[in-house]
């Protein structure tokens, strides 16, 4: 067993024993600052670790911290900024993977969230991001029908807007969605041109 398996391992009975002992049928509330201030720096933990697997490449392994570290950040109460912050991440993770209607969903509770607490920044991005998976379907539902014309224009608006929020992850997919537009058209020049700036990102 590796350090990383064995670090796991340990956060995860050390949060199997936190929902057990604050389960609503222990009778116990977290009121403790030293609890609390525990509870927080395995947050912090499983946020940073779920960070590098993102950066990484290890997608499914980083949506396991991120959605642990979600109901950590759930018991411990008051953290609506942490809680966005995850919602984010696991929807930018789910998009990765191309579980799309997840992504969507969790895109959702972030900006549910952040409409709730005014994060206007947040919102913002939210549903930014939520609009390109709109239209990211959109083209593909075109594109499927025959409407070539129209889900060229689709995908380059998602490009244009994944842009806007600086989602490289975002641009990727919609560049390749793009490229297999023009594929269909036998449009070989704009094909290649397009998977070559998609391999740049």
């Amino acid at each position: 067993m590796n350090f990383l398996q064995k670090s796991l391992i340990e956060r995860l009975l050390f949060i199997f024993i936190v929902a057990l002992v604050f389960s609503p049928f222990s009778g116990i509330q977290i009121t403790g600052a030293s609890t609390k201030e525990n509870l927080e720096e395995i947050y912090y933990s499983l946020r940073d670790s779920g960070e590098k697997y993102l950066k990484g490449g290890d997608f499914l392994q980083a949506i396991q911290e991120f959605r642990q570290a979600l109901v950590l950040v759930r018991e411990i109460g008051h953290q609506s900024d942490e809680e966005i912050k995850c919602y984010v991440r696991l929807g930018l993770l789910y998009w990765n993977i191309s579980q799309l209607q997840k992504s969507s969903e969790s895109y959702t509770k972030a900006f549910i969230l952040s409409k709730k607490f005014n994060l206007r920044n947040r919102e913002e991005g939210c549903r930014k991001a939520l609009k390109i998976y709109e239209i990211y379907t959109e083209g593909k539902k075109y594109r499927s029908l025959g409407q070539y014309e129209e889900a060229i224009k689709s995908f380059n608006n998602a490009i244009l807007l994944a842009r806007k929020i600086r989602s490289k992850e975002h641009e990727v997919k919609c560049l390749r969605q793009l490229s297999a537009t023009y594929w269909r058209l036998n449009d070989l020049q704009n094909f290649f041109a397009l998977n070559k700036e998609a391999l740049k990102i």
